[in-house]
């Protein structure tokens, strides 16, 4: 999947900007969801998923490392990631 397709699904299913130099919860969090798709739909490394929405491979390493503790925690972010894992990964499987 491009990136580019990913950003603008990503930005619209979230309703914020992850290309946006923010640290809002809301950006950092639907920022680290891109990463995971990203991460489990291309074989990019993590310097170029970090570069498609201008951050670097330790920014990505990072929020992959603090994810499942997101979604532990958040039952509203992990409702909303999970429902758009479903729509982002059977659209990943029919491409295929």
């Amino acid at each position: 999947m491009e990136f580019e397709k990913l950003i603008k699904k990503i930005n619209k299913h979230f309703k914020c900007d992850i290309t946006e130099n923010n640290r809002t919860r809301e950006i950092v969090m639907a920022r680290a969801a891109y990463y995971w798709i990203a991460r489990h739909t291309t074989k990019s490394s993590l310097a170029k998923i970090g570069d498609s929405v201008g951050r670097d491979h330790a920014s990505v390493l990072y929020s992959l490392k603090n994810f499942n503790d997101w979604l532990r925690f958040d039952e509203f972010f992990k409702a909303d990631f999970e429902a758009f894992k479903v729509i982002i990964l059977s659209g990943y499987k029919k491409m295929k």
